[in-house]
């Protein structure tokens, strides 16, 4: 939220709700973050194709900032990439967390 007015109405608003109505609103906001996730995965993904390159944006315990591989298909509306690295081998991963960069030069 861009007002932090209307953040501490809405917490104003969640602290007088039953224990109950307070589960199924959080269940509820659950469930639309996870579309809206699931909505930009899908987005960023059609913006590849099979052969480009890519770098992971957002690293993880075995896949390091920077790693850079192509594209070996599109997981259909998951938004789920495959993405063989030379260094890491065959990851499949969110297409939010790539971006399209130059392949490596041909000598």
């Amino acid at each position: 939220m861009q007002d932090p007015k209307q953040l501490s109405h809405l917490i104003e608003w969640a602290l007088k709700l039953s224990d109950e109505d307070l589960r199924q609103a959080v269940e509820f906001l659950n469930q639309e973050y996870r579309v809206r996730i699931r909505q930009s995965a899908y987005r960023a993904a059609l913006t590849l194709k099979s052969g480009d390159w890519v770098e992971v944006m957002e690293g993880s315990r075995k896949l390091p900032v920077g790693a850079r591989g192509h594209v070996v298909a599109i997981r259909g509306k998951s938004g789920g990439v495959d993405v063989h690295f030379p260094d890491q081998g065959m990851w499949t991963i969110s297409a939010t967390l790539l971006r399209k960069v130059d392949g490596p030069s041909k000598k």
